[in-house]
C-alpha cells in the first residue's frame, strides 16, 4: 500500500517539483487547499503532511485546523529556515523541516522518518495506556510472590494429607535431580559438588535427605516416565509407606502455551491419602494451587511489562521512583550511600538526521546494551526517556561513581555501532549525584544528576561532572 501525503501548498514551483518526484517514486499526494477540501480529505486516512507554504503566516489559520484534525500525524515543513525558527507552532517532535532547494530524495527519507517515529509515538502510547490498564489490575488483585504461594499450598496440602513433609520442585526440578541422582548412584560417579537447592521443603532437607527419598522409591530399578501422572504414590521400604507425587499442570486455556506443569509436589508418607483418594476436596485443593500460581506468574509477567521499556528492554521511568524509595531507605537504615548516574546522547539528534530514526532507535538498543553490561548485578539502569538513561549504584560513593560513570563514558566513546551496515560514533555525558552527600531525597538526588550532566554537557559534552 502506497503511502499517502497530504499537501498543504499555494501551489508554488517547489510544491510542484515536490508533487511530481514524490508521485513517480509511488506516494499517493492528495491536495487540501481549503476547509472544503480538508473535509473530503479526513475520512481517506493519510501517513504525513507536506507542508510547502510560500507565506507560512497566511497559511498558519489553516495548517492550525488541519494539526487539529491529524494530532497524531508527521508533519515536514518545506520551508526557509529563519521563518522555521521564528514559528511556536512547528515545536513539536513530530516536525520537521528542510529548506525549499531540498532534493525530493531527501524529502522522501525525512518522510520515512518521521513515520516511524511517529508508529514508534503511537506504540509508546498504547504501552502507557496498557501499563495503565496492568497496574489497575495488579492492585487489584495481591501481589503475592510464588515461594509464599507455594509455602501456603504446602502447609495447607500436607496438613489435610498428615504428610511427614512435603517438598516442592518448579518447572522440571524433579527430573533434573532424578538424573543427577541417578549419575551420583554410578560407581564411576565423581563426589558430589553441587550445593545449590533447587527445591523447597517444609522441614531442613538436605541433598543426602533427597537422595534417600529417591532410595525409597526405588528409582534405579523402576520407570520414571510415571512423574508426569496425575497422581502417583511408590512403595517405600518402611511398613509399606508410600510417598505421593502430584504434578500442578496449568489450566487448559494455557496449557498448549507453556506445555509442562508448574512443578511437582512431593508428600512424604501422606497417612491420610487412602481416605482422601479421589476425592472432590483433594482435587479442589490442587486446582486451586494450579490457579493461585497462574495468577501469580500472570501478575510477575504483566509487572515485568509494567517496568521495562519496549525499545531496550531496560527499566522504565515508572520503575524508578520505586528503586529510589528503596535505596533512600536501606541507606538510610545502614547509613550507607549510593549514587545516580544521569546520562545522554551528545548530537543524537544528528544520528536520526542522517541515518534516520531506526537507526537512531537501534543505536540507543545497542548503547543500552553496553550500559547493562558495565554494571553490577546490584545495580539498577534505566530509560529515562528518549536518549536519556539513569543509572542507580548501590552502596556506592561519589568518588566510585565519578570511576564508573568515567568508564561508562570511555566505553561509549571508543565503540562504534554498527547498524545495519551503518557505523554510527557516539559520546554521552554524565552527571553524578550521591545520597547523602548530594541530595537528602529522592527527587533532590535526580534533579541533582540531571543539573550535573547539563552543567557539563554545555561546558564540553562527553564528560563526566560531579554535583557540587
Amino acid at each position: 500500500m502506497s503511502q499517502k501525503v497530504l499537501f498543504l501548498d499555494d501551489g508554488s514551483v517547489t510544491a510542484r517539483r515536490l508533487k511530481r518526484a514524490l508521485t513517480a517514486q509511488g506516494r499517493a499526494c492528495l491536495d487540501a487547499r481549503g476547509e472544503e477540501a480538508l473535509r473530503g480529505r479526513l475520512a481517506e486516512g493519510i501517513d504525513a503532511i507536506l507542508h510547502v507554504p510560500s507565506d507560512p503566516r497566511r497559511f498558519a489559520s489553516f495548517f492550525h485546523r488541519v494539526v487539529a484534525e491529524f494530532p497524531n500525524v508527521p508533519v515536514l515543513h518545506v520551508i526557509e529556515e529563519a521563518l522555521f525558527v521564528s514559528a511556536d507552532w512547528l515545536k513539536s517532535p513530530l516536525h520537521e523541516w528542510v529548506g525549499i532547494a531540498t532534493s525530493a530524495e531527501v524529502v522522501a527519507r525525512r518522510l520515512e522518518s518521521l513515520c516511524h517515529f511517529a508508529s514508534l509515538q503511537v506504540r509508546i502510547a498504547e504501552t502507557e495506556d496498557r501499563a495503565a490498564r496492568i497496574e489497575r489490575f495488579t492492585r487489584a488483585i495481591r501481589g503475592l510472590d510464588m515461594p509464599l504461594v507455594v509455602r501456603q499450598a504446602m502447609e495447607l496440602l500436607g496438613g489435610e494429607l498428615g504428610a511427614a513433609n512435603v517438598i516442592w520442585f518448579p518447572d522440571d526440578a524433579v527430573h533434573r535431580e532424578i538424573d543427577h541422582y541417578f549419575q551420583r548412584r554410578s560407581p564411576t560417579a565423581p563426589p558430589r559438588q553441587s550445593t545449590r537447592v533447587s527445591w523447597l521443603s517444609l522441614r531442613e532437607l538436605t541433598h543426602d535427605d533427597l537422595d534417600a527419598v529417591f532410595d525409597r522409591w526405588g528409582i534405579l530399578t523402576a520407570a520414571t516416565g510415571g512423574l508426569d501422572a496425575v497422581e502417583l504414590s511408590m512403595p517405600g521400604a518402611k511398613g509399606g509407606a508410600k510417598d505421593l507425587i502430584v504434578p500442578i499442570r496449568p489450566s487448559a486455556s494455557r496449557l498448549a502455551s507453556i506445555g509442562r506443569p508448574y512443578g511437582h509436589l512431593v508428600f512424604e508418607a501422606p497417612g491420610a491419602y487412602e481416605k482422601l483418594r479421589g476425592s472432590a476436596l483433594l482435587a479442589s485443593y490442587f486446582d486451586l494451587l494450579a490457579q493461585q500460581l497462574e495468577e501469580t506468574i500472570a501478575y510477575h509477567r504483566l509487572q515485568a511489562m509494567t517496568y521495562k521499556d519496549d525499545l531496550t528492554d531496560l527499566y522504565n521511568q515508572r520503575y524508578l521512583p520505586v528503586i529510589l524509595d528503596q535505596e533512600l531507605n536501606r541507606a538510610s537504615r545502614t547509613a550507607k550511600e549510593f549514587s545516580v548516574l544521569f546520562c545522554d546522547v551528545d548530537f543524537f539528534k544528528l544520528v536520526n538526521d542522517t541515518k534516520g530514526h531506526m537507526v537512531g532507535s537501534k543505536v540507543l538498543v545497542e548503547l543500552s546494551k553496553l550500559l547493562k553490561s558495565s554494571i553490577r548485578s546490584t545495580d539498577f539502569a534505566f530509560r529515562y526517556g528518549g536518549d536519556e538513561y539513569v543509572i542507580i549504584l548501590s552502596g556506592t560513593s561519589s568518588k566510585n561513581a565519578a570511576q564508573v560513570a568515567e568508564r561508562l563514558r570511555q566505553r561509549a566513546a571508543s565503540t562504534t555501532f554498527d547498524v545495519n551496515g551503518n557505523e554510527v560514533k557516539i559520546t554521552v555525558s554524565i552527571g553524578v549525584a550521591t545520597y547523602p552527600e548530594h541530595a537528602r531525597s529522592t527527587d533532590e538526588i535526580i534533579q541533582m544528576a540531571d543539573e550535573a550532566m547539563y552543567y557539563g554537557k554545555h561546558k564540553s559534552r562527553n564528560v563526566v561532572y560531579v554535583a557540587s
